[in-house]
């Protein structure tokens, strides 16, 4: 059942000092032979070359687990080890889980995405008469930010403050990330289920999926049962507890905790059809227009990226610790639940190169090269940005080329640099990913033999 309850503060900081150490021990457990031992020595590498504290991961395809791991620490001072029941602060992952829940509420007919949000919130200004509800969930409503006014844990002041700023734009005249959005969604789940935001998403979405373990907390420095402590970088090169505080009025945005059993079913649920019809889910995951004519990169609580073969990766990062992807191509959903980490990267970054672990052609050709260009580097010891792709050579600009062009484009950018044993390890890539490619050989001899 979930909870939502005042939490004592946590006041104790953690002194940095344990990098490899936060990552020995690790559980876990492989639905076959294939896919477990080489998603296990991903991890590892991030783990080891990023610092991460604990975490815990899954990769499912529809309702076949693939792989779920626990490892590291949930508490570094205690060495408490992460479990597969340990409760991780989802941050803004929580606004895919709130979209979910308000296409749930449309697909059972108690609210329409496409009628005006002051027809169920009436005490919305008259200037916002035309924010529909998917404007809202999509980030496209063109209301004022909420966290522009001044810190206050009483909802009613916060709406009077936000209320009285001017509109900075129109509906749909871009998407602008705001959290104001997901505060209207929470009055808006009040309103046509006669019950707080809390209770709501038990009945109508927790129950169905089977999820038991929710804890509804905003606040990283909360004692909360079960939780683990969230770290961020210090600037030594170590870590620090962070500190995190959505106001309870939030929770659609940013308040909910979950485990790893408890993300594994909920992405069995939402692709077996349990949360949603597969016609909701389009709906859902439908990016709307902007007045321009372009489409926006973000539906209703989840941002959507183009993967290989025209279609869709979408998700959602919280915190730069947490994100839950779906991959509907290929069937796969994966889970990235983190409490911490020595560097920064890009938690949607990892959920993509376990998904390219088991689909070796499911991303754009230019980001496969990335990402396994970069588990090269991380594989030597070597600083893996050296593997990333120069200014200007990604999916956006580049598009889904030839990826044997790429990887010598790219090998070709590296030499120019001066980095030619860079474009080597580029091109013993390509050589082995494309054994037919002789053009990729002849030009690794060239670069062996002049050293550009």
């Amino acid at each position: 059942m979930s909870k939502i309850s005042a939490r004592a503060p946590l006041v104790a900081l953690c002194q940095a000092f344990l990098l490899l150490a936060c990552a020995t021990t690790l559980q876990s457990h492989a639905a076959g032979p294939v896919p477990g031992p080489a998603i296990e020595h991903v991890i590892r590498a991030y783990v080891q070359f990023h610092g991460i504290t604990g975490a815990a991961i899954a990769v499912q395809r529809d309702d076949d687990v693939l792989y779920s791991g626990t490892f590291g620490h949930a508490n570094v001072e205690l060495e408490a080890p992460v479990r597969d029941d340990t409760l991780f602060q989802l941050s803004s992952t929580t606004k895919l889980f709130t979209g979910t829940l308000v296409t749930s509420l449309a697909q059972d007919g108690l609210v329409d995405l496409a009628r005006p949000l002051r027809h169920y919130l009436p005490q919305l200004p008259e200037t916002w008469g035309d924010v529909l509800v998917g404007d809202a969930l999509s980030h496209v409503s063109g209301v004022p930010e909420v966290l522009e006014c001044e810190e206050s844990e009483d909802r009613d002041r916060a709406l009077a403050c936000v209320f009285g700023m001017e509109r900075p734009m129109s509906r749909r005249q871009k998407f602008v990330y705001n959290q104001t959005n997901y505060l209207l969604a929470m009055m808006l789940i009040e309103s046509v289920t006669g019950l707080p935001f809390h209770g709501a998403l038990e009945k109508y979405l927790l129950m169905p999926a089977g999820i038991t373990g929710a804890v509804i907390d905003g606040n990283s420095l909360h004692v909360v049962p079960g939780r683990a402590t969230s770290y961020y970088p210090d600037d030594s090169g170590g870590i620090r507890i962070r500190e995190y505080d959505f106001p309870w009025f939030l929770s659609t945005a940013a308040g909910l905790n979950l485990s790893l059993a408890d993300m594994r079913r909920f992405a069995a649920a939402l692709q077996d059809g349990t949360l949603l019809a597969n016609e909701w889910k389009a709906r859902m995951w439908q990016v709307p227009e902007l007045v321009d004519g372009s489409l926006s990169n973000y539906s209703i609580g989840w941002d959507n990226r183009k993967i290989n073969h025209g279609e869709e990766s979408l998700g959602h990062n919280g915190g730069n610790l947490t994100t839950f992807r779906t991959y509907p191509v290929a069937g796969l959903s994966v889970t990235v639940l983190t409490n911490g980490l020595h560097s920064h990267f890009d938690m949607d970054e990892l959920a993509d190169v376990l998904a390219m672990t088991v689909e070796p052609d499911l991303l754009l050709p230019v980001d496969t090269l990335a990402y396994h260009v970069k588990l090269a580097y991380i594989d030597a010891g070597l600083d893996a940005s050296l593997a990333m792709l120069t200014e200007g050579l990604h999916a956006d600009t580049l598009g889904p080329d030839d990826p044997v062009d790429i990887v010598s484009w790219f090998a070709d950018e590296l030499a120019d640099a001066g980095r030619s044993s860079d474009a080597a390890l580029v091109l013993r890539y390509g050589t082995e990913r494309f054994p037919a490619a002789a053009e990729l050989r002849l030009q690794l001899d060239e670069i062996r033999e002049t050293g550009r």
